[in-house]
Formats: structure tokens, sequence, C-alpha cells
């Protein structure tokens, strides 16, 4: 018997976690049209017939033509259109890291690929309600994410060493995520003083660590208002806030926006 593992297979499969956060199959025309969009997921498009035009905040522009598939990064300013008719097949995405961050709002430009699949048969996989199919198209879309890394020169974003030390940190925040996390409950749990951690975690990681707690709240308040039916009260209650007014003002300050306004804002975008 000869059995061979790679060592390194565990590191790179934790190094990003990849969350479908809406998907579907739209056929579209003048209609869709919007200008200074900002989502905070990527979209990614495979075009199955007629055309559309993305175009970035960077007077990046973009065709979306049948036989490629393109990604919008998160957090692009965005302004897309279809002069007549398009009919595709999206997926809006979350590609977390380790430190919580989207890999994709680091991209800089919208990208595109040649297509190595046909995006009609990909569609009828995705609508075929048949399980394995649609693990298929999941297959599919992962890949891409893959590709499209590679195309973008992320892959040493990604795999940037983190020590042992930041990775504690981002451990104890995700793990312990909520309104009421207090530095000093992440010194107790990495058995550290504040003022060490503090001042290590700034050094290290370039950011003061209120200010990342702080985002990663904003973060995880965002995901579930985009990925879930739950009630601004309900996100409210599970993660520690006294009341949805003090959620909604702490959302407000982070993302411009009130949370019911920003579900209605991105919810509907395709």
């Amino acid at each position: 018997m000869n059995i061979k593992k790679a060592s390194d297979a565990s590191t790179a499969w934790s190094a990003l976690k990849i969350k479908i956060i809406d998907s579907g199959y739209a056929s579209v025309g003048a209609e869709w049209n919007d200008v200074n969009v900002r989502p905070p997921y990527s979209r990614l498009y495979y075009i199955i017939d007629g055309e559309g035009i993305a175009e970035s905040g960077k007077q990046q522009r973009l065709a979306l033509q049948k036989g490629r598939v393109y990604l919008l990064p998160a957090g692009t300013m965005l302004h897309y259109s279809c002069p007549e008719h398009m009919a595709q097949l999206y997926f809006h995405l979350e590609t977390r890291t380790v430190d919580g961050y989207d890999l994709f709002s680091r991209a800089g430009s919208l990208m595109e690929i040649p297509a190595e699949t046909d995006a009609a048969e990909l569609c009828a996989d995705y609508l075929s309600g048949d399980y394995l199919r649609q693990i298929r198209v999941r297959s599919r879309v992962e890949t891409d994410v893959a590709r499209f890394i590679a195309a973008s020169g992320l892959e040493k974003t990604l795999m940037r060493p983190r020590s042992p030390f930041l990775q504690a940190v981002f451990r104890a925040v995700r793990g312990q995520l909520r309104s009421s996390l207090t530095i000093a409950e992440i010194a107790r749990t990495l058995s550290v003083s504040e003022s060490a951690l503090t001042k290590r975690f700034r050094s290290e990681f370039g950011m003061p660590l209120g200010r990342y707690i702080d985002e990663m709240l904003a973060q995880e308040i965002a995901s579930r208002l985009l990925s879930t039916q739950q009630s601004v009260r309900d996100i409210s209650e599970q993660l520690g806030f006294c009341d949805q007014f003090y959620l909604s003002r702490f959302f407000s300050a982070h993302r411009g926006m009130s949370p019911s306004a920003y579900r209605a804002s991105l919810q509907e975008q395709i």
C-alpha cells in the first residue's frame, strides 16, 4: 500500500469559506439597470443569452456575454445595465478568509474568465431539482472561484501566513461575537493582559482590536439580513443587543443605512 497526503491541504481548505447567499436564473431587459451599487457580496454571472454591461467606479467596463464567466467583487461600486435582453445564471457569494474579511473585496477590479462549461447546461442542472446535478453546479461555482483567485493574484493574500497569536484572536472573536463582547474577555480567553493584546494585535494586523470586533459584528448583521428571513428583532436578540433599536443605530453607524433599508436595497438585486 502506498499512501500520500498533502500536508498543506487542510490549511488550504480552511483558509477560505465560500457561502452562496443567493442564486437564481433571471431573464432581464432594460429594467436591469442600477447605479452606484456597492454590494457586500461578490456576484458571479454565467451568461446564457443576450448581453449586459457592468461598470465599476474606476471606469472599468465589461460587456457581459455568452462564453465568459464574470465576477464583480464585493465592495466594488457598480453600475450595471442591459440594452435589450440577457438571460443569466447568477450567484451571490461570500468568500471569507481566516481574518473574517471577504477575499474578493481586495481584488480591485471587475473580472472575467473563459467559461469551461456551457451556461445553458449549467442552468439546466441548477433548475433540475436533481440533488446530484445541483451538487455539480456547486462544484462548478467553487472551481470558478478558484480560477478567479488564480487570475487575480489573490492566492498570495489568501495563503498569507498569520501568526498563531492572530489566528487565536480571530477564533476568539468569532466564537464569542456579540454586542457586549469586550477586549477584556478576549484577553482572558487568551490568558494575556489587555494592554499586551491590543498593542500586539494592532502591530500585527494594522487595526485596533475594538474596531475589528465592531466590523465583524456589522458583517455578521449584514450577512444575516441578506441570507436569512430573520427579523431585526430576532437578530438583535441573538447577537446580544439590548433591543432592535440599539442594533439599528449600531448598524447605521457602520453601514450608512438602517437594517431594513439595507435588506431592501440589496435583497432583490440580481
